[in-house]
């Protein structure tokens, strides 16, 4: 297979959390998937709602895993577009909630954000802000720097990754949306009596920025965990019940899949990757609320078709409908990018090839001259024993008159149809030798029948006739061509049937022995 050519206008998204890894693990097909499209100089990206690091931090532990190279370009974060708010609050105060220690304020300061607020700082300024700090003490005596200004004037709310606390966080949030103007402990003026009533947000209070709205995500526990977005639902809970009104749209903004934003901020990324613009980009995802939604939803402003490709070794369950239904649902990312690229002309070929068939599979082990009972058309080999043929099954009138009937004997069910009386005229059959005393001659070489020799190959008239008439054993011959026949052949009749012939074509098979042992009495 060529090598990625420009002439190929295709991109790849993933996520990652339920598609390359989940928790610590890989998922399966990860590691085959990504190293396939590296060599083949295939563009991609990994487009998640995780954060709480920087780019280049996890663009080098993605590398580490996949054991191949990951540029910063091609880490897109779900509060990686927080970068474009710079021009606008770098200079100002921000507060940045969620993740673990100082990891979000670092990446607030790698963005280029000069003075950065957390909840360790206010809760160590103001020992009385929260009044359930048991499970915070030293951790956020150890973390917290002093405040860059008193009184605190917050320009922007940024939650970088879910909250570890909601109730203080949240109860930091609602005191800058009541504030005046952001300062921290001041109500607004134009909130009427009272400090929890008439939520009016038109004095200047801070917007809030919200990085992912994922309601869940997957981690090595068997049931999805609460993610950033149940904080915002939470939040905008407590602020109708304290307001009685519903929190403005205009007074937050959300990035993150499967917001438009996102998505125009990772195809951005795609195409300043491949050089050029693309034409289909395939989005390989684990959550339909995230991935599936909003690749469906998606409207590129450079007239890109997005496609969503939906995995089953993260959130969505293999075997349920997904809330929002994907272009492809297949097992892991592997499958994902194989089904893509079968689309795009471009299969994907195995590493190992698969082995050569052997020369002579398929062809026939049977030996020269033995019939192939596999074939309807096979013929009768004239060098079986007549002895191995079966007997008619009813004997003739001749034979029961002079033969004692057969011990335990239960006469088997016959699978052909029962033989209809043609009427052309036909020769007389050859006579043939006392079965009980004699051994039948040699079959003469028979085409269009089965090798099988017994009732259930024959006709039922050539058997009867054969055993009706009874007579010397014959001169055996080598197998040849029949004569033609003559005319006292072509207008010889067969000889009529006795009684007890035509009955027995009239009773079914099961009554036939009946009729058999009661012949002498009733039939003859």
């Amino acid at each position: 297979m060529s090598s990625y050519t420009p002439n190929r206008e295709f991109a790849f998204a993933f996520d990652i959390d339920g598609v390359i890894y989940r928790s610590s693990s890989l998922c399966e097909g990860a590691v085959e998937a990504i190293q396939y499209l590296n060599t083949h100089q295939i563009p991609y990206i990994f487009l998640t709602n995780g954060g709480g690091k920087t780019e280049e931090v996890r663009a080098r532990d993605m590398a580490t895993k996949l054991n191949i190279p990951v540029s910063t370009e091609q880490f897109i974060q779900s509060h990686t577009p927080f970068k474009q708010y710079l021009p606008e609050f770098a200079d100002k105060t921000v507060l940045v909630l969620g993740g673990v220690g100082d990891d979000n304020r670092n990446v607030a300061e790698a963005y280029g954000f000069k003075n950065v607020v957390t909840t360790a700082d206010i809760v160590t300024a103001f020992p009385n802000y929260w009044p359930f700090d048991e499970m915070h003490g030293d951790y956020f005596r150890k973390l917290a720097r002093p405040l860059p200004s008193t009184p605190l004037q917050i320009a922007a709310i940024f939650v970088f990754s879910s909250p570890r606390d909601w109730g203080l966080d949240q109860q930091i949030c609602l005191d800058l949306l009541l504030s005046q103007k952001g300062l921290l402990g001041t109500p607004s003026r134009m909130n009427g009596n009272g400090m929890w009533r008439n939520g009016n947000l038109t004095d200047s209070q801070p917007k809030i920025f919200f990085s992912n709205p994922n309601v869940d995500f997957s981690t090595s526990y068997h049931l999805p965990r609460l993610a950033q977005g149940s904080f915002k639902a939470g939040l905008e809970g407590v602020w109708k019940a304290k307001t009685g009104l519903d929190l403005p749209s205009s007074q937050s903004v959300q990035v993150g899949k499967p917001t438009q934003l996102q998505f125009q901020y990772g195809e951005n990324a795609l195409r300043a990757i491949a050089g050029k613009d693309l034409k289909r980009v395939y989005m390989v995802g684990d959550g339909p609320r995230s991935d599936i939604a909003g690749a469906n939803q998606y409207r590129s402003p450079f007239k890109s078709t997005w496609k969503s490709i939906l995995v089953q070794t993260g959130m969505h369950v293999a075997g349920t409908v997904p809330e929002f239904l994907p272009m492809k649902e297949v097992p892991n990312v592997l499958d994902a990018v194989r089904w893509a690229l079968e689309q795009e002309g471009f299969p994907m070929q195995s590493r190992t090839p698969s082995p050569s068939p052997s020369p002579t599979s398929g062809l026939s082990t049977r030996q020269p001259n033995t019939p192939d009972r596999r074939s309807p058309s096979s013929s009768i080999s004239s060098n079986i024993p007549a002895r191995s043929r079966k007997r008619s099954r009813f004997p003739s009138s001749r034979e029961r008159s002079r033969s004692p009937p057969r011990s335990g004997g239960r006469f088997k069910r016959s699978r052909s149809p029962l033989p209809v009386r043609k009427s052309s005229p036909r020769s007389s059959p050859p006579p043939q030798a006392d079965t009980a005393k004699e051994s039948l001659p040699q079959d003469t070489e028979m085409t269009g029948t089965p090798t099988d020799t017994g009732p259930e190959s024959q006709p039922h008239d050539t058997d009867m006739a054969e055993n009706s008439h009874p007579g010397p054993e014959p001169v055996q011959t080598p197998a040849q061509d029949p004569p033609p026949p003559s005319d006292s052949d072509i207008q010889g009749r067969r000889p009529p049937m006795s009684k007890g012939e035509r009955l027995a074509l009239i009773f079914p098979p099961h009554m036939q022995y009946c009729l058999w042992i009661s012949s002498k009495f009733v039939i003859s």
